[in-house]
């Protein structure tokens, strides 16, 4: 069963790290790993830099680079005024990639930090998710007390238009999937 989400962000050099997420999102330095790592507070999830050298192994053979990469993972950080924290974020050493940009949950802007990681800024208005979310059948959801969920959002056009949710389980040798839901 799921206990914990902590967020791991690799880093080329730790200083600079420490230095942009405390600045760009007024997160606090809570512990110091040596020389090669630090944990960040100040959101509902702890945040970890480990710093790892660029070109070395980062899952299978794929290497590490720190130039601007797409991931399907990256860092949506809810602000109540997008406004003021673009302004703070680019000072702080992120690049802004796109315009403001309106939906009919909020606003978004999408940037990546100094180290090539895409990072989104979202200010809710009205209810948020909940202007574009369908209900679901709560009868055949998962209750995430029993049955581990991992959700994962897929972007098109602006909005959310999929939810698969993953039926996970994690026993001592090791974890799996068992079965999946696509969500309109």
């Amino acid at each position: 069963m799921m206990t914990d989400l902590l967020v791991n962000i690799d880093v080329p050099d730790l200083v600079s790290a420490i230095a942009f997420y405390t600045q760009a999102f007024d997160l606090t330095l809570t512990r110091r790993f040596g020389a090669e790592g630090a944990e960040l507070g100040g959101w509902p999830v702890r945040v970890y830099l480990p710093q790892k050298t660029e070109a070395t192994i980062g899952a299978g053979e794929s290497l590490r680079r720190y130039d601007r990469h797409w991931t399907p993972v990256h860092l949506d950080v809810v602000v109540s005024d997008i406004g003021s924290a673009l302004s703070r974020a680019p000072a702080a050493g992120a690049h802004a990639e796109t315009e403001i940009r309106t939906e009919a949950w909020g606003k978004i802007v999408g940037l990546a930090d100094p180290f090539g990681h895409g990072v989104c800024l979202l200010q809710f208005l009205g209810r948020g998710y909940d202007e574009i979310a369908d209900p679901v059948d709560t009868a055949s959801t998962p209750d995430p007390q029993t049955e581990p969920v991992v959700a994962i959002q897929i972007p098109t056009g602006g909005s959310f238009a999929r939810v698969c949710a993953l039926l996970v389980t994690a026993s001592e040798s090791g974890a799996g999937i068992v079965g999946s839901r696509l969500f309109a």
